[in-house]
C-alpha cells in the first residue's frame, strides 16, 4: 500500500507535465492535419485552369417560339431561276406590232394661191387676232379680233373671195349686214358691214370675183372706224387668218 501510495503521488506530481505534453501533442497533430490539407487545396488550384468569361456558355431564352416546317420548295434547274409572282399582280401585256405605218395627221386644206381673189382692193386697217388682244376705237377696250378690216368708201363692190354657196344672209347685231359662203373642203367665208341691200342670197351658187354687196357702214361694234369691210374666214368652225387665206 505503501508503495502504490508513492507511486499515485509521483504521478500525480507530474500529472501537470503529462497534461502540458499531450495538449502539445494534440496541437501539433492538428497543425499537421491543417497544413497537410492546405497544401492539397493549393495543388488543386494550381493544377485547374482558370475559366474567362468568353468560356462560359451563353446564355439561352428560357422559352423558344416554335418553329413551323414549311414543306420543301421543287428544286429549280441551275440558270432557271423563277420569279416570284405576286397573287395580285396583274400580266404585263404588250402592244401587237403592226407593219402598217402610222397615218400622217392631216392638215387644214390650203384654199390660197389658186382660187381665191382678195374681196376688195383696201388698206389694212385692223389685222387679225386671235392670239393677241387688239384695241378696239368703239368699245375702247383691248379685245381679240377674228377677221381682216379693208378700208373703202362706202359704196364699194365687194366680191368673193372663192367659189362656193351662200349660205347666209342676215344682219348681225354687232357686224351689221352679213354675208356668209361656203367652200369646198370645210371653208366658210364671212363678209360683214355691207350696205343692206345685197346682191345674193342664200342658196345662191357664186365664184371668185363675184359681186355679193357694197361697203357700208351697218357694223356697230366698228363705227368709230372709217367705212370699211369686216373680212373674216373660218375652217371647221376655227377662226383662221384670212390674210394667210388669201396668199397675202
Amino acid at each position: 500500500m505503501e508503495h502504490k501510495k508513492t507511486f499515485l503521488q509521483k504521478l500525480s506530481g507530474k500529472g501537470y507535465y503529462i497534461a502540458i505534453g499531450l495538449c502539445a501533442l494534440a496541437v501539433g497533430i492538428s497543425g499537421y492535419l491543417f497544413c497537410r490539407d492546405l497544401a492539397k487545396e493549393q495543388q488543386s488550384l494550381t493544377l485547374t485552369p482558370k475559366v474567362g468569361l468568353s468560356a462560359l456558355p451563353a446564355q439561352t431564352p428560357t422559352a423558344q417560339a416554335p418553329v413551323i416546317e414549311m414543306p420543301d420548295a421543287p428544286a429549280v434547274p441551275a440558270g432557271k431561276e423563277e420569279k416570284p409572282v405576286l397573287p395580285d399582280a396583274a400580266p404585263e401585256t404588250t402592244a401587237p406590232e403592226t407593219t402598217e405605218p402610222a397615218p400622217a395627221p392631216t392638215e387644214a386644206p390650203k384654199a390660197a394661191a389658186r382660187q381665191t381673189v382678195w374681196p376688195l382692193q383696201g388698206e389694212v386697217i385692223q389685222t387679225f387676232a386671235m392670239d393677241h388682244l387688239a384695241y378696239n376705237e368703239t368699245t375702247r377696250d383691248w379685245r381679240t379680233h377674228a377677221g381682216l378690216d379693208l378700208m373703202a368708201q362706202a359704196g364699194t363692190q365687194v366680191v368673193c373671195a372663192m367659189d362656193g354657196v351662200v349660205e347666209s344672209v342676215y344682219h348681225d347685231d354687232f357686224f351689221g349686214q352679213t354675208v356668209t359662203v361656203s367652200h369646198e373642203d370645210g371653208w366658210v367665208t364671212h363678209y360683214a358691214g355691207l350696205d343692206a341691200e345685197t346682191s345674193v342670197s342664200a342658196g345662191d351658187p357664186v365664184s371668185a370675183g363675184q359681186v355679193l354687196g357694197l361697203v357700208g357702214t351697218t357694223a356697230l361694234l366698228e363705227a368709230a372706224e372709217p367705212p370699211h369691210l369686216h373680212f373674216a374666214v373660218y375652217h371647221n368652225n376655227v377662226a383662221q387668218d384670212p390674210e394667210a387665206f388669201l396668199g397675202e
